[in-house]
């Protein structure tokens, strides 16, 4: 009854709660390294640079363009609008977005088929925070979605 007990403990410390957890994996490819400079410095995100996801989950689609030093358009976006309820854009590098960050509207829930959303990066985050964002399924850990930037 104490090894279970202790079993229990111990699992509920390591997953948190919805509270405190944050993305713990991504079933998507881990792709190389790419641009983390600051921007202005030669191969950092830069505006104009996209992102095209690559759907692995929820029929994913779309392009993401940097139209400023903080903002971000997401245009033909698609997904089903399953998931855990709580499901957002994340930026990261490296393709390691259980490092990244939330960002821009509560997506799941609703099925976007096409449409263009405007997003914004959070407080005190920049472009030299990421070289890929990804749709993010929060309380699972799972990466729905997700697109590197490049030079168009």
């Amino acid at each position: 009854m104490v090894k279970a007990a202790l079993v229990c403990v111990l699992f509920a410390s390591a997953c948190g709660g919805p509270e405190t957890s944050g993305p713990v994996a991504s079933p998507g490819p881990v792709a190389s390294p790419g641009p983390v400079a600051s921007p202005g410095t030669p191969g950092a995100v830069q505006v104009g640079w996209v992102a095209t996801f690559t759907s692995f989950e929820q029929g994913i689609a779309g392009t993401v363009t940097v139209t400023g030093a903080n903002t971000l358009r997401v245009t033909g976006f698609r997904y089903t609008g399953g998931g855990l309820g709580d499901v957002r854009f994340y930026g990261g590098k490296k393709g390691l977005y259980y490092n990244g960050f939330a960002f821009g509207p509560q997506l799941a829930g609703r099925a976007w088929s096409g449409q263009t959303l405007d997003l914004t990066l959070p407080p005190g985050r920049t472009l030299a925070d990421l070289d890929g964002i990804a749709v993010w399924c929060v309380l699972a850990g799972v990466n729905f979605g997700d697109g590197r930037f490049h030079a168009p």
